[in-house]
């Protein structure tokens, strides 16, 4: 009789165990009605509907974690804070620290843009700005028009028929997104005569934002090269409305990472001894975001201009250098 009481007891426990396992795989989770699909128009309208509320910001930046690549290909890992300053559309400045040092810099304004890194690289990039859509990071660490578009919050284009173009497509009920695709028209030169000697090339996506469908707001930015190739990406959490200033929302958790390809500039291995300075990962975690009248270009003096630190090396970038050039990424 003692011997039988066990057996039976867990026989009878292993039923019930096996009953409960065959009811939850039976029985999944009740997936929620996606929400009525809407047009174009309206998915833009949503957005700049929350980015009109942040025409200028200041965000103080609790912990930026960059992986920089040194000329051998090596990883070397910092994690910094800082502060960015931002206003629409090309209005940026922001600086990193480690340990209370400054370690990095980037910022730009209507006519250039620039990058400057202390550690591993030592060098300050400049560009001007050509007009186009942001592509490739190329020689540059990120590109900071590309921090803008990646953030999620620069104001979309009301003439949606403009270049560059942009079109809508719904993703897999899965990931229950909106994306609107920008697509780049090349211009056509003139042929001297010739209608034949006019440029050929063919439309290229250039940039993919996923805007999740039960929020409206943007979850993840995609930005390709010239050639149609993804070339970075971010992913945009934890939104709150802003900390002072405005009744916006803002990601405070940004996830940039860039996206490891093969090809190179032009088709060509990248040549030994020559930094590629894309970065595998950026994680940027917000604290505090204020929207303020003083940060505003009219109003901010010289805060969006260009100084050169003068302990770095200067290197010039033209306007190819948003090929696709990629470091050994994670």
């Amino acid at each position: 009789m003692n011997m039988t009481r066990p057996t039976v007891q867990t026989t009878w426990v292993a039923a019930a165990g096996a009953a409960a396992l065959l009811l939850l795989s039976g029985c999944p989770a009740p997936v929620q009605p996606l929400p009525p699909a809407i047009t174009i128009e309206q998915v833009v309208q949503q957005v700049n509907r929350n980015n009109a509320l942040l025409p200028w910001f200041k965000a103080r930046v609790g912990s930026m974690q960059v992986t920089l690549y040194d000329e051998g290909g090596w990883p070397h890992k910092f994690d910094l804070f800082g502060h960015m300053i931002y206003a629409q559309p090309n209005h940026l400045y922001m600086d990193a620290f480690i340990a209370g040092e400054k370690a990095m810099g980037l910022g730009g304004n209507d006519e250039q843009y620039w990058l400057w890194i202390r550690p591993v690289y030592g060098r300050c990039w400049v560009g001007s700005d050509s007009g186009r859509e942001p592509t490739g990071a190329g020689r540059m660490l990120i590109n900071p028009r590309q921090l803008v578009r990646l953030l999620g919050v620069d104001a979309i284009p009301a003439e949606l028929a403009r270049t560059p173009l942009a079109v809508l497509r719904t993703s897999s009920p899965a990931d229950r997104a909106n994306i609107i695709q920008f697509i780049d028209l090349p211009r056509r030169r003139s042929g001297a005569g010739d209608p034949d000697a006019r440029s050929s090339a063919a439309p290229v996506l250039v940039r993919e934002l996923w805007v999740d469908r039960d929020s409206n707001r943007p979850i993840k930015v995609v930005l390709f090269d010239r050639f149609g190739q993804p070339v970075i990406e971010s992913a945009l959490s934890d939104w709150r409305m802003v900390t002072r200033g405005s009744a916006g929302w803002f990601p405070f958790q940004v996830d940039i990472r860039s996206i490891r390809r093969k090809a190179t500039e032009y088709g060509r291995p990248p040549r030994p001894g020559v930094i590629e300075t894309t970065a595998g990962r950026m994680r940027l975690t917000f604290v505090e975001v204020e929207v303020d009248e003083r940060f505003d270009p009219d109003h901010a003096g010289p805060l969006y201009e260009f100084q050169y630190p003068p302990d770095l090396t200067l290197e010039p970038v033209d306007g190819r250098s948003d090929a696709p050039m990629e470091a050994p990424g994670e």
